[in-house]
C-alpha cells in the first residue's frame, strides 16, 4: 500500500449498490451511502459467491481522515479473500475466524508501514450462507438482524462499552441510544492482534421470505427495530433497503449508512425451529447468545466493570449519607 496521500481525484464517497441473486430463492441487496455530515464513506461492504456458498459483508472504518477508509476495506477484502480460497469443506466456524483474523493482521501491518494510517480499526459483521443454512461471524458494534413474519431479533451483541454497562446492570437499554459513550468499542480490528471474535458454532436455519439484515452503526442509531421490522415487509428487497437509508438521512444522516439485506425463499425448516421463532419482538436472540457463539471476556474487562460497579456503589452510599 502506498504511503503518499491518495490524490484528490479519488472518490472517497460513493460505494456502489449492488443487488445479486442466485436464480434459486437468495437474494441480495447493498446500499451505502456517505450521509449528510460526513465528507467521506468510511463504510464498506462486499459480497461473495463460490461453488453455491455465499459471504455478505459489511465493515465500519474508524480512524480519521484516511484511516477509516482503508481499514473498512481492508477488511472487506480480507474476509472475501479467505473465503475464496478456503478449502472446500473446511469448517464455517474456522472460514468465519480465519477471516475476522486475516483482516485484523491485515489492518495492523497497514497501520505499522504506513504513518498516515496509524490508530485505524474497523468492525465487521458478516453472514456465510450454505444452503438453508447460515452462520455470523462480527467484532465491534455493525448489527446483524433476523426479520421474520414482522418480528425482529438482533442477532449479534454490540462489543461496546454500552452493551458492557448493560450487561453489568449499570444501564438500563432503552437508555442506550444517544448515550455519551455509545460510539466507545470494546473490539475492534486493527487494535489487537489478539482480536475478540463472536462466531456461530451451530447453524441457522432459513425460513421462508426470512430476511437477514446487516447493517453499520449509522442505521440503527438512528432507526428504530420496530421501523426496520416494518420496513423489511416481504417486498422488493432493493426499495425496502433504499427506504431505510432514506430514513436515517431523513433524521439527520449524521453518520455513513450502510445496509445489506439478504431474502431466502425456499423450503421452510422444521416445525421446532419455528417455535423458537415464534417470539415477541426482541433485542437479541438468547439462544444465540447462550450457545452458538464463541466470546472470550478479557480480564482488564472485568476490571473496568468492577471499577463501574464500584463508582454507582460509592454514589448510592454517599446519597444514603446525605439522607
Amino acid at each position: 500500500m502506498s504511503k503518499e496521500t491518495p490524490s484528490d481525484n479519488v472518490d472517497r464517497v460513493t460505494v456502489p449498490s449492488f443487488a445479486w441473486n442466485d436464480g434459486a430463492g437468495l437474494e441480495l441487496v447493498g446500499i451505502c451511502n456517505v450521509g449528510c455530515v460526513r465528507k467521506e464513506n468510511q463504510d464498506f461492504m462486499g459480497h461473495f459467491e463460490r461453488d453455491g456458498d455465499v459471504l455478505l459483508v459489511v465493515s465500519d472504518g474508524m480512524g480519521g481522515h484516511q484511516g477509516g477508509y482503508e481499514a473498512s476495506r481492508t477488511a472487506v477484502a480480507a474476509c472475501g479473500e479467505v473465503f475464496l480460497s478456503a478449502k472446500p469443506k473446511i469448517s464455517a466456524y474456522k472460514l468465519l475466524s480465519d477471516a475476522v483474523r486475516l483482516a485484523n493482521k491485515r489492518i495492523i501491518t497497514s497501520a505499522k508501514e504506513n504513518p498516515l494510517l496509524r490508530g485505524m480499526g474497523a468492525t465487521v459483521v458478516m453472514v456465510l450462507v450454505r444452503g438453508a443454512e447460515y452462520w455470523l461471524g462480527h467484532v465491534g458494534d455493525s448489527r446483524a438482524y433476523r426479520v421474520s413474519d414482522g418480528n425482529i431479533s438482533q442477532i449479534t451483541r454490540d462489543h461496546s462499552r454500552v452493551q458492557m454497562l448493560i450487561d453489568a446492570g449499570l444501564l438500563a437499554p432503552e437508555k442506550a441510544k444517544g448515550h455519551p459513550m455509545g460510539h466507545v468499542l470494546e473490539f475492534a480490528l486493527g487494535i489487537d492482534k489478539d482480536v475478540e471474535i463472536d462466531v456461530s458454532e451451530k447453524p441457522f436455519k432459513l425460513r421462508d421470505r426470512e430476511c437477514l439484515l446487516l447493517c453499520s452503526d449509522g442505521l440503527w442509531g438512528l432507526v428504530e427495530d420496530s421501523e426496520i421490522a416494518a420496513a423489511l415487509a416481504g417486498g422488493d428487497i432493493a426499495v425496502e433497503g433504499q427506504a431505510l437509508v432514506d430514513l436515517a438521512l431523513k433524521r439527520g444522516g449524521n453518520d455513513n449508512t450502510t445496509v445489506a439485506i439478504l431474502r431466502y425463499t425456499g423450503d421452510s425448516p422444521t416445525d421446532e425451529y419455528d417455535r423458537e421463532l415464534d417470539t415477541d419482538e426482541v433485542e437479541t436472540a438468547p439462544e444465540f447468545e447462550a450457545t452458538e457463539v464463541a466470546t472470550t471476556v478479557r480480564p482488564e474487562h472485568l476490571n473496568d466493570l468492577a471499577m463501574l460497579v464500584a463508582i454507582v456503589v460509592a454514589g448510592v452510599a454517599g446519597l444514603v449519607a446525605i439522607l
